[in-house]
């Protein structure tokens, strides 16, 4: 069983510029990245790139802000959607299908499925529920030092359960309470 331990940082600044600059000192000084920056109802999803364009000027406090306000959407709708009622644990789900009800939710069409994978996998990582995402045996392409979660390729199939198509990338969220 994996132990989860949350570091919470609290750093007051003036400006999200100011705390971006700081959350990119800390991740580059310790290797630490902040998941979030969190301002009463605004909560940012933190990304060194960005962030480091932000810095230099070449990105506005309002564009970072656009950009990656969905993780305060991502928190509420995950756990209903990987509910234990809900019909999405310990099952092949196509990553697109995922997305797409997330973009639904959300209103937040411009994120990518690198970003939410990302995301999907931050939230299996600390959620009591979910054992693990994206079993190495099920994985085509596994885990390793710069990937934290295989990848699971398969082709879609149609309402004959024949398959179709190009593989494309689905997702499964392993519960932790055996059935």
């Amino acid at each position: 069983m994996k132990i989860k331990t949350v570091i919470n940082y609290h750093v007051a600044t003036d400006s999200l510029k100011d705390a971006l600059a700081t959350a990119y000192d800390i991740y580059l000084s310790s290797g630490l990245k902040p998941d979030s920056i969190d301002d009463g109802e605004l909560s940012l999803g933190f990304d060194e790139l960005d962030a480091l364009q932000v810095r230099k000027g070449a990105m506005t406090e309002r564009a970072y802000a656009e950009k990656h306000s969905c993780l305060k959407s991502f928190d509420g709708w995950a756990p209903l959607y990987f509910s234990y009622d809900g019909g999405h644990l310990d099952v092949l789900i196509p990553l697109h299908e995922a997305l797409d009800d997330f973009r639904q939710f959300s209103g937040q069409r411009d994120i990518t499925s690198v970003t939410f994978t990302r995301f999907l996998r931050d939230f299996a990582d600390y959620c009591d529920w979910i054992a693990e995402m994206n079993p190495s045996e099920l994985c085509v392409v596994k885990a390793d030092d710069s990937r934290r979660v295989g990848r699971i390729l398969r082709r879609l199939h149609d309402e004959n359960d024949k398959p179709f198509g190009s593989a494309v990338d689905f997702i499964y969220m392993r519960s932790a309470i055996e059935k």
